[in-house]
């Protein structure tokens, strides 16, 4: 997820690594705030696969800390990473069990993909969580029969019969959650590209914004 993550920012205007790890902590934290030291070691990685640049010396960052001038590397990205963060971005198979959170730094950067490629993204998450909701439900049916056997019964305290039937419809429902704010980017999305479709070429050339 920190590949595409400084790939993604990367395609966005040259940074250094400081400010990367910044933006990535306020973005994944507060639990999960990626270190210096995992950030640097991945950058060094992807500058040796050619996927990002240190920009010249002149072009480096300078900035002021505790009374003193300190200049930080700024990397830029590749046409090799422009493929590499393209390809991480439709990939739909890798990391099923971490899907959900880079789902939600995919949408982040949707407008690099093409209209069919953020169309085919969103409706495979769709149907991933309606996948998990289906299953859930299917698991919690199977759950209440074993817990009310009478043979079966004996195995599990009251607090567990009470709550885990809970906590599985709580999770289905965060799931079905899930489903209609991925259905409401992927409306907004489908508005935003028919509408641009509606512009006038010469209109845009003349100072003409593009519609929300």
């Amino acid at each position: 997820m920190y590949e595409l993550f400084i790939l993604a920012q990367l395609m966005c205007a040259p940074e250094h690594g400081y400010q990367i790890a910044k933006i990535a902590s306020d973005m994944i934290g507060p639990w999960a705030k990626i270190s210096l030291g995992t950030l640097y070691p991945l950058l060094t990685k992807l500058e040796q696969s050619g996927f990002i640049k240190k920009l010249d010396e002149g072009q480096e960052a300078t900035t002021r800390q505790r009374g003193r001038q300190q200049t930080r590397t700024t990397y830029e990205i590749t046409p090799a990473g422009r493929m590499r963060f393209h390809q991480l971005m439709i990939d739909t198979i890798s990391n099923p069990g971490d899907y959900q959170r880079l789902f939600r730094l995919k949408v982040l950067y949707l407008d690099f993909l093409q209209p069919d490629e953020r169309l085919h993204l969103l409706n495979h998450y769709i149907t991933y969580c309606e996948t998990l909701v289906l299953y859930l439900h299917s698991e919690r049916r199977d759950l209440l029969q074993v817990v009310s056997d009478p043979a079966q019964r004996h195995k599990f305290s009251p607090h567990f019969r009470a709550i885990s039937e809970r906590l599985m419809r709580h999770q289905a429902d965060q799931w079905q959650g899930e489903i209609a704010w991925a259905k409401e980017i992927r409306e907004h999305m489908t508005h935003q590209d028919e509408a641009e479709k509606h512009v006038d070429p010469e209109d845009f050339e003349k100072g003409g914004m593009l519609p929300d």
